[in-house]
């Protein structure tokens, strides 16, 4: 009978110890409430804590795992955000936490829309780079067959985008980082005449490979509908999509430490 007591007193601890440690895994990041109070204080938290680019596990309302695509398609129906949280091993993790009912329309048809976006990327990963054969402006040639080994960054952009111009002195200091690594190619895809292209590189000198391609190859083979937007291939597979440089640069980071 102590016997049969004491087992039953470790499973009891034992489980207690799960429940604790699965709790204290899943603390959030940020106060839910205070993410969710407005679109503002919305798009503050997804600036500094949302980067589903990125390969991060995925938790129900309860704490349990779920799969990605199924989390994305949740936040998708507009009922749920993807809360930041604390995980035990220090991934990246979010969980599905409910919308509060007074929550305003406009915040959530805008995480419903992201929601959208996101599972969309989601379900592009693997995919190979598009037929791609163009010419940069020093003329060096870029195409599937000398890029499927390497590691490829692909910004897309055009001269009057003022975000994509913004963006480039943080993408200069990022690619002067990897400047001993051959194995990664940053280009930079834009729609602009080759001659506007020149011109404006004559005064900016961006350090990415500049590659004058079709609106079209944009539009309809990179389906980039957002700008800038960045894309990162690893052995001609797609890693990730984002809009965001910093969250590409950590993606880029993942995959140089085999996250991904």
């Amino acid at each position: 009978m102590k016997k049969f007591v004491w087992i039953i007193s470790i499973g009891i601890t034992l489980f207690a110890c799960h429940s604790s440690n699965q709790e204290q895994a899943l603390q959030p990041a940020v106060e839910p409430v205070e993410a969710t109070k407005d679109l503002m204080a919305y798009l503050r938290y997804e600036r500094d804590f949302v980067q589903l680019a990125r390969t991060f596990k995925a938790y129900d309302t309860l704490g349990k795992p779920m799969p990605i695509e199924q989390f994305l398609s949740t936040v998708a129906n507009g009922q749920y955000f993807p809360l930041r949280v604390n995980a035990h091993d220090s991934s990246l993790a979010y969980q599905l936490y409910p919308i509060q009912y007074q929550a305003n329309e406009e915040m959530q048809g805008y995480i419903r829309s992201q929601g959208d976006l996101y599972l969309s990327r989601y379900k592009r990963l693997g995919s190979p780079i598009p037929t791609f054969n163009y010419t940069d402006l020093n003329n060096q040639a870029f195409n599937n067959e000398n890029l499927k080994d390497n590691i490829v960054w692909i910004k897309t952009w055009f001269i009057s985008c003022k975000p994509c111009i913004e963006e480039m002195p943080y993408l200069d200091e990022l690619k002067s980082k990897y400047a001993n690594q051959p194995n990664i190619q940053f280009l930079a895809l834009a729609f602009d005449k080759r001659e506007a292209l020149e011109k404006f590189q004559e005064k900016r000198h961006f350090s990415f490979n500049v590659i004058p391609v079709t609106q079209q190859y944009l539009a309809d083979s990179l389906q980039a509908n957002i700008f800038p937007s960045h894309y990162l291939y690893k052995n001609n597979r797609l890693m990730g999509i984002s809009h965001e440089a910093k969250e590409m640069a950590a993606l880029l980071n993942d995959v140089l430490h085999e996250k991904n």
